[in-house]
């Protein structure tokens, strides 16, 4: 063998001849023996047989030369069996067959792998976690849901809507926010082409019972006539019409606005009711509104609270009509239990605790005529928007077929068979609601018609799995329920008549439901899936009543006709779930609070309490609202806040109304000719609602009065609301967004000129403000300084820009109807005056105005550039 160099290595002296290895052995050690059926090889053979050709044998004794290998091959199989990793076993899967519950749970695992699988869970040391970070769950979910709504309500859909939507807390309730999932085109889809529904059971209905010109005398002490129909409406008052109205403090008309409400005179149906002496009115409040409403509502009509044993018992949630599991409760130890936590937080029998203060659940207040109660738990009420929100009904409530056999029982609807007027109502009403089309037009049903019916229980067809509001559509034509013709019969028939009305047939509508359990029971045993489940005399009857609400019927192009149209649904407590899901499963998208007010800014509507500056209610939210973002803004390291002296920005996070209108009243009384119509002005500010003065500013707008004209003719008006605001509608034309607490300016001369010449000319540029604190003091301090100049109340904002400030944005965003930019505010009456004198000498017009709107300018809170925008007077549509 040649080495590296070339050079042959020599054989080493110790390597035998050949290479053959060495056959001499340690001392003390043998040869191990051939074994049997082996061959031996050449270097072993004897010399005689070196030389000769030799064949390998034939065959192999398989069982001797296994059980001399018989411990080679079980190392070799345990070295195959076993796992040569150190993942887990759940963990050798494909990424795409792995699950979460696999680490822990072998049947989530392939069948070929459960055994192992076992093996190491067993082996596996269970580790022992802090006893911190177990929570009690206890048996009786009813019990646990109990405890947890001693601080705030829930609605009966609370458990479906806290699985899929982001829940808040307001006004004492736990309500759904929006949705977990992005679904805001979804939801304006929805609400313009198919149908969108949300549950409105929070608001609160209040029942009045009394002679209707007691009622009447004193409810007209919290309206007025000028902002449009009242209680008094005829038709309101034969209880075809849902009305709606905005209710003042007694007396203080257009100051101390409470809140907008919504009534209902009622056509009882009851066999011995009498209409003529004693009515009922249903008044629908928000909560936030409730107390105020109450306070004078009781002092108006002199009433005292009835101390009663059913208002003074503890309030125990609705906890049976949640979808919760039954588990092994008996109503006594809820009690028990119920009055043991209420003992121990201090809270008295028959209060509940709500945002801190203690408060009756159920009230009842009488004086010497009228009777005041307070519906809390006793009403549902669902709201469906959309044009195909009439098909989704028709789609879950189906009249039902009284027997016309006597029938053994304690029903609620048998005494109506034995009068003969309830019963044909009752089928007038189901011919009624059977003929009406899917999509009925605003002229055959009026917005606010009420239509009482009597259904079956909807669970009795639910659809095995959600459906398509077009497969909906096919069944409802398959089966003839959808007709040809919507309108109404003449309102002297009993449509609106329901028993709903009655406590007596809602407590027994309640008692008589069946359990969820049940009837999936009574299902599992039909001969064949999917067959109808038939109960007889047993199946539930339920009153509903429904009501059409109005969509954008204005002149004016702020939205698209009849948007925003759908029905109100209202049924008995314990029967929201039985409700929800057949709804939701046959076609319905759930909106949240955030949808809802999307829903109303499409709509050009302003959405009560938070649109109602003027309010109470609307001045909290205002208030909490500026608290929080004012937090958020301070937790911001200094290098990212906002220098908003700079920008001019005097209140970035809230709207300064009081201060705004004051500058406004001090600019006119200086410099309007008539001074003497400004003298007896009101000490606060409003919105102003009265129809016949929107009207002249409408028409000031459009040019077809002038500003001196509007001040001779409507001076009572004018001094009246001089310290008005009036809310507006604004659309931006040529770029330009809108935000909340954006500022709406008066365009100066030079600047409709330049839009007049330059169809580019986007607005002005405010001038950089200057801050005083910027370098006269060190960091530390100019931060805290500028911090307290920047949240501090102002006292005069109209002078502080180039330009005059005229109000500000409540909501803004994008429209999906008109494609543009679109918000809403309010501005003052005295500065739109001033506005419309400039447009006029201007040539009107301009900056981006149509017709019947004015130029207006536009600018973020964080901006020094203003856009021209068209701006209009919005309708008065109150709304709740």
């Amino acid at each position: 063998m040649n080495t590296p160099s070339g050079k042959k290595r020599r054989r080493s002296a110790a390597s035998p001849a050949g290479g053959e290895r060495p056959t001499d052995l340690p001392a003390g050690v043998s040869r191990p023996a051939i074994p049997a059926g082996v061959p031996k090889s050449f270097s072993q053979m004897d010399s005689s047989q070196a030389g000769l050709s030799v064949s390998m044998p034939r065959d192999v004794n398989v069982i001797a030369f296994a059980e001399k290998r018989s411990r080679e091959i079980r190392t070799l199989m345990e070295s195959l069996s076993g796992k040569r990793t150190n993942k887990r076993i759940f963990q050798q899967l494909p990424r795409h067959m792995r699950r979460r519950a696999m680490s822990y749970n072998v049947k989530r695992l392939p069948k070929r792998l459960r055994a192992a699988a076992d093996v190491e869970i067993s082996r596996a040391k269970k580790p022992k976690r802090p006893k911190n970070k177990y929570r009690k769950r206890g048996r009786n979910k009813k019990l646990l849901f109990a405890r947890r709504q001693q601080s705030k309500c829930w609605l009966e859909t609370h458990v479906w809507h806290a699985k899929r939507f982001h829940m808040v807390e307001r006004w004492g309730y736990k309500v759904a926010n929006h949705a977990n999932d992005k679904g805001h085109r979804a939801a304006f889809r929805a609400s313009s082409e198919h149908c969108l529904m949300s549950d409105v059971s929070y608001l609160n209905c209040w029942e009045f019972k009394g002679p209707q010109t007691d009622l009447l005398a004193g409810l007209q002490k919290f309206t007025s006539p000028e902002t449009g129909r009242t209680f008094a409406y005829k038709d309101f008052l034969d209880g075809h019409l849902e009305g709606s109205c905005m209710l003042y403090e007694p007396n203080m008309y257009p100051a101390g606005s409470i809140g907008v409400v919504r009534f209902t005179w009622v056509q009882t149906a009851l066999p011995s009711s009498n209409p003529t002496t004693n009515r009922s009115l249903h008044i629908w409040t928000h909560p936030s509104v409730s107390d105020t409403f109450l306070t004078h509502v009781v002092t108006v009509f002199g009433m005292d609270p009835v101390d009663s044993d059913k208002n003074s018992t503890t309030p125990i949630p609705d906890l049976d009509a949640m979808e919760v599991d039954e588990g092994n409760a008996d109503d006594g130890g809820l009690l028990k239990s119920m009055s043991a936590v209420g003992e121990e937080k201090g809270i008295p029998e028959g209060t509940v605790k709500v945002q801190g203060k203690t408060e009756l659940r159920a009230r009842e207040y009488r004086s010497v005529t009228c009777s005041l109660r307070l519906l809390k738990k006793d009403l549902i009420r669902f709201r469906l928007t959309g044009p195909k929100s009439t098909a989704v009904l028709k789609s879950v409530m189906k009249p039902v077929t009284f027997p016309t056999e006597a029938v053994e029982g304690d029903f609620w609807w048998k005494p109506f068979l034995v009068d003969g007027g309830q019963t044909s109502a009752m089928e007038l009403q189901h011919a009624t609601w059977t003929g009406m089309d899917a999509v009925p037009l605003s002229s055959d049903v009026r917005a606010g018609s009420v239509l009482g019916l009597v259904v079956r229980d909807p669970r009795i067809f639910l659809p095995r799995r959600k459906i398509s509001l077009a497969d909906a559509e096919n069944q409802n034509a398959s089966s003839g329920t959808i007709g040809s013709s919507s309108r109404l019969p003449n309102r002297s028939a009993p449509l609106a008549a329901s028993v709903l009305w009655s406590e007596g047939v809602r407590d027994q509508v309640k008692r008589d439901k069946m359990s969820d359990r049940d009837m999936n029971k009574l299902r599992s045993a039909l001969p064949a899936p999917g067959m109808e489940l038939d109960l007889g005399a047993d199946e539930a009857k339920i009153p509903v009543v429904l009501i059409r609400n109005a969509g954008y019927n204005s002149q004016e192009a702020h939205s698209k006709a009849d948007y925003g149209a759908g029905w109100d649904l209202i049924i008995p407590a314990g029967w929201a779930m039985p409700f929800w899901i057949p709804l939701v499963y046959n076609g319905a998208r759930v909106a949240g609070l955030q949808e809802m007010a999307t829903v109303a800014r499409h709509r050009a509507a302003l959405l009560g309490p938070a649109d109602l500056p003027d309010s109470a209610a609307g001045n909290a939210i205002a208030m909490s609202r500026r608290h929080d973002l004012e937090g958020k803004f301070q937790r911001y390291p200094p290098d990212k806040r906002p220098n908003f002296i700079k920008m001019g920005t005097l209140s970035p996070f809230h709207s300064p109304w009081p201060a705004l209108t004051q500058d406004w009243l001090d600019i006119a009384k200086f410099t309007d000719k008539s001074p003497a119509l400004l003298e007896s002005a009101p000490a606060d500010f409003h919105v102003i609602r009265n129809l016949r003065l929107l009207t002249v500013i409408q028409n000031l707008f459009s040019g077809s009065i002038t500003t001196e004209k509007l001040v001779a003719d409507h001076s009572v008006l004018l001094q009246t609301h001089s310290r008005g605001i009036v809310a507006v509608h604004v659309l931006f034309h040529a770029g330009g967004s809108a935000e909340d607490f954006s500022m709406l300016a008066m365009p100066a001369t030079e600047d409709l000129e330049k839009a007049a010449l330059d169809k580019h000319f986007k607005g002005p540029v405010e001038p950089p403000h200057k801050d005083p604190f910027r370098k006269t003091q060190p960091p530390k301090q100019r931060r805290k300084l500028q911090l307290d100049m920047i949240l501090s109340d102002k006292d005069s904002v109209v002078d502080h820009c180039s330009r005059k400030l005229l109000g500000y944005v409540v909501k803004g965003g994008y429209s999906f109807i008109r494609g543009a930019e679109t918000a809403m505010g309010f501005c003052t009456l005295l500065g739109l005056m001033q506005l419309a004198r400039i447009t006029a000498a201007s040539g009107g017009g301009l900056g981006g105005a149509t017709r019947d709107a004015l130029p207006v300018l536009v600018r973020h809170p964080h901006s020094l550039q203003y856009h021209f925008a068209g701006m209009s007077v919005l309708p008065y549509s109150p709304c709740l």
